[in-house]
């Protein structure tokens, strides 16, 4: 099938956060897509994961001199919701897995081990467990707003599967940001 007239294509070195409207992705620049986000809700997934078996993680769920304590009702709901939160993100990494073209050289693992390295984590890890909470909040709203811009470049009706793959992930991420988990 020819490319529509006046239609540019986004190439694997192009960035690919905010194309315009009249950009559609190349399969490698898909690969590429695929791979940052698996390689993303893998980061999430495991980072929910462990804050959910830290102690030190609900400190100061009730009020910051409240010391954790497993029989408090409310960090209990806070850790299952991050757990829940935290399969989620696992889910959204199986998502794109599927979703990642195998083109014959290319190796998507490596592509994903790449994105991977290139994630900062730094913000997750450090100060407490309310600052963290905050931060990967902020994240996810980011991740939201990265995945309309992307959307916005992807034509439905050239590659419908990345766009499904996008808004079933965008509409997942914001359920979590509204509590809907």
């Amino acid at each position: 099938m020819a490319p529509r007239p006046g239609t540019k294509f986004v190439t694997a070195q192009t960035r690919l956060a905010g194309p315009s409207h009249r950009e559609h992705l190349d399969l490698l620049a898909v690969v590429d897509l695929c791979a940052r986000r698996r390689a993303e809700s893998l980061v999430l997934f495991e980072t929910l994961g462990g804050w959910t078996r830290s102690d030190d993680s609900y400190v100061a769920l009730t009020s910051p001199d409240d010391p954790f304590s497993r029989g408090d009702p409310i960090a209990s709901a806070v850790r299952r919701r991050f757990a829940s939160a935290a399969h989620r993100h696992a889910w959204h990494a199986e998502l794109w897995a599927a979703r990642m073209p195998l083109i014959p050289g290319v190796d998507v693992l490596d592509r994903t081990a790449t994105a991977r390295a290139q994630i900062n984590t730094d913000d997750l890890k450090g100060g407490d467990s309310v600052s963290r909470r905050l931060v990967y909040f902020l994240r996810l709203r980011t991740i939201v707003t990265e995945l309309d811009d992307i959307a916005g470049g992807i034509d439905a009706d050239l590659d419908p599967a990345t766009r499904r793959v996008i808004d079933l992930v965008r509409t997942d991420l914001t359920g979590l940001l509204d509590g809907r988990f």
